[in-house]
């Protein structure tokens, strides 16, 4: 390579430096988004994320709950369990 080639390829990184440094135009979602700033927007994104990751724990927290029946222990012997309110009454 010369040095011409050198300085040519110097001059088509730095004009592709500059492309990405330029911002991407986004499809907002909702309204709003046109008016927050890229950074503003990817941190909206990461709560929204987080949120829903969130959600899925408690939900997964409440579905693995919700299959365990109070009466089996843990080494699986039925425990008698009592219910709850008052006895019917008898007229």
């Amino acid at each position: 390579m010369s040095g011409a080639d050198l300085k040519q390829a110097a001059e088509r990184m730095a004009k592709r430096k500059e492309i990405l440094k330029q911002p991407v135009p986004m499809r907002p979602d909702e309204p709003e988004n046109i008016k927050l700033s890229k950074a503003e927007f990817i941190a909206k994104r990461r709560a929204e994320k987080e949120e829903a990751v969130e959600k899925e724990k408690v939900w997964a927290e409440h579905k693995a709950k919700k299959l365990t029946h109070p009466a089996i222990a843990e080494e699986g012997e039925i425990k008698e369990v009592k219910k709850a309110g008052r006895p019917k009454k008898v007229e």
